[in-house]
């Protein structure tokens, strides 16, 4: 069809040129009596030409109305409903082939700027498939940057935190934390995510045996931390630490607990032995333990020296010792209180535990 229209309009144009430069006719056409033979002829030739001038302007008459004709089959400016409807399908394609290729990605959490719809229909794709997309995931990574910053001044501060603990006594870091207990919360977030790295938790092992204790038992659990061991077990817990961080846990020096003389079954140990002064903590724990009462002490592997140097020296404090469970990374001492046994003075005691220090990651 494209062809013959072409062929068409290339006619209609020769023969509308054609009319247009031949000249016409003037003269009537009354035969002239008085005109020469070669005005004759000329005349003769004339007619012809008028002749064939209106057989031309005939033919482009017939042309221009063909083309009127075919100009209905011409494709217009104006779209017609089938037209808007194949475009609004292949708009609707290229739409699904957008949000599939960001289903592709949704995996990530986040996906590129340059395969989404603009306007509304970008807000409609974030509700619909909850990916985060330009300004979202700008703020999402800077966001991302802070946290980690953070993690690393929490992580630097840990550190310190835990090299202050080990490395003075007991009353200086009860008045340092007590007048920054965010310190506190700092290095206790710190040793919680350490601890959580370890296959077994120490406060696990010391859970199943205060269970299979009697219930009228009384326990008292030096450096407790979130006081998790009285949160977890049906028996009477007292829980010391050198701060308060919520209601089962009572802020002191751990070598002065407010408790009686003799008024404990079992005295707990659960990686606190810190500072200089560790030997009051025993000598706290001997001074409230009942006769036969249990001391429990839960320390990683990595601080003792000797552990058999370790429970000789607890030994001359007034304890038997029972029983050592070795694990991969920690061990736990048993020992009973025997108030038989003569007590050494503290000075003559060189109780020492290596400081546990983490390293920088």
């Amino acid at each position: 069809m494209d062809g013959r229209r072409k062929v068409d309009l290339v006619s209609a144009t020769v023969f509308f040129f054609f009319w247009l430069i031949m000249p016409s006719s003037s003269e009537s056409d009354i035969p002239d009596p008085f005109l020469t033979k070669r005005r004759k002829k000329r005349k003769i030739i004339h007619k012809k030409a008028s002749s064939s001038q209106k057989s031309v302007s005939a033919s482009a008459s017939e042309v221009v109305s063909k083309i009127t004709n075919l100009s209905r089959y011409l494709p217009s400016n104006k779209l017609t409903e089938k037209s808007k409807n194949k475009k609004r399908w292949k708009d609707i394609r290229k739409q699904n082939q957008k949000v599939d290729s960001i289903v592709l990605k949704k995996s990530q959490g986040v996906c590129k700027s340059k395969n989404l719809p603009k306007g509304k229909g970008l807000k409609k794709l974030q509700l619909a498939m909850g990916v985060k997309c330009s300004k979202d995931e700008k703020k999402d990574k800077q966001a991302e940057h802070i946290h980690k910053l953070q993690e690393k001044l929490n992580a630097a501060r840990f550190r310190y935190l835990n090299e202050k603990l080990y490395t003075e006594t007991g009353q200086k870091s009860y008045i340092y934390f007590q007048s920054d207990k965010e310190a506190f919360k700092i290095y206790h977030s710190g040793f919680q995510s350490q601890v959580k790295k370890w296959p077994v938790n120490p406060l696990e092992k010391i859970l199943d045996y205060v269970r299979q204790t009697p219930r009228s038992s009384k326990v008292v659990d030096f450096g407790c931390g979130e006081a998790l061991l009285a949160q977890n077990v049906p028996h009477e817990v007292f829980s010391y630490d050198l701060v308060a961080l919520n209601k089962h846990v009572t802020a002191c020096d751990m070598a002065h607990v407010p408790l009686k003389i003799a008024s404990m079954d079992t005295a707990v140990f659960c990686l606190s032995l810190m500072g200089t002064n560790m030997v009051d903590y025993i000598a706290e724990a001997a001074r409230v333990l009942k006769h036969k009462g249990i001391l429990l002490v839960a320390e990683v592997v990595s601080r003792f020296k000797k552990q058999l140097d370790f429970v000789r020296e607890i030994e001359k404090m007034g304890f038997s010792h029972l029983s050592t469970s070795s694990y991969k990374l920690f061990v736990i001492m048993k020992f009973m209180r025997d108030s038989s046994k003569p007590k050494k003075d503290k000075q003559n005691i060189s109780l020492s535990l290596k400081p546990c220090v983490y390293k920088k990651r």
